[in-house]
């Protein structure tokens, strides 16, 4: 019984790559797509050829793309990304159900400044060998659901951010550590399920309001800690913490902090 060969694609930017690479893949008994690789100065990806059904990436590597757009590897097994460190945005679900995404990089992205909803959702598996530690730091907004249920997650800076959406983080069962800014709105369910113990800083005075559930750890036993700047807040961010299956805990500065964002 023959394999199929093993096809590494170098050059997604080329004209005629989409075409090749959707009738290489049509001809599963000869050839497996397990790696593209672009170093031709490719900016931008859109939905095409990677999110159609059964799409088989094992690896893409793109260090000039900057924007990757809409649906971009919706449904893919891609295991390993490599985009650009200046990258500024990436799409609504453009990673959406990537159960075997394990590596992606680079985890700080100091430009980005749209993350679309539902980008990373269901990344990973609870067997995933790796959990990655994102810094965004010129985000502003943190979508709807952009990491609901993604076990590739282990922690996130955004301190740039106002807002984040519902869902956002819900069921990110392996995410320990968060560091926002002068955030004004948590949504619904925003990190409800998130790791037992698992520590959510807010490093700039702020009393952000939040929506029903927002805020709770996948171990009743163990709940998620709040910590807030300012200890003139306290009394406002307990009242605001007493809904939720969480514990707030008063700093009067960063040094009250246990430990520092890794």
């Amino acid at each position: 019984m023959k394999k199929p060969l093993r096809t590494l694609f170098y050059g997604m930017s080329h004209e005629h790559a989409p075409g090749k690479i959707a009738s290489l893949r049509k001809l599963t008994d000869d050839f497996e797509v397990v790696a593209i690789a672009d170093y031709g100065g490719s900016t931008t990806h859109y939905k095409s050829f990677f999110s159609d059904a059964g799409a088989k990436v094992g690896t893409f590597i793109a260090p000039d793309m900057v924007r990757v757009g809409r649906y971009a590897f919706y449904g893919t097994d891609v295991k390993s990304v490599r985009i650009s460190f200046a990258a500024t945005s990436i799409g609504y679900r453009a990673f959406y159900e990537n159960r075997g995404l394990a590596n992606f990089a680079p985890t700080e992205l100091p430009n980005l400044e749209t993350l679309g909803d539902g980008a990373f959702v269901n990344c990973g598996t609870t067997g995933s060998p790796r959990s990655h530690d994102f810094v965004f730091a010129k985000l502003g907004t943190l979508s709807s659901d952009v990491f609901r249920s993604a076990y590739l997650l282990h922690g996130i800076s955004a301190t740039n951010v106002s807002s984040v959406g519902a869902s956002a983080f819900s069921a990110a069962e392996r995410l320990v550590s968060v560091e926002l800014g002068a955030v004004t709105a948590v949504g619904a369910s925003a990190f409800s399920g998130i790791a037992g113990g698992a520590v959510i800083r807010f490093t700039q005075p702020c009393l952000p309001e939040f929506g029903d559930g927002a805020v709770s750890s996948k171990d009743a036993n163990n709940r998620v800690r709040v910590f807030a700047f300012g200890a003139e807040t306290s009394e406002g961010w307990k009242a605001a913490i007493a809904p939720n299956a969480a514990q707030f805990e008063t700093d009067k500065s960063r040094a009250d902090y246990p430990g520092e964002f890794k």
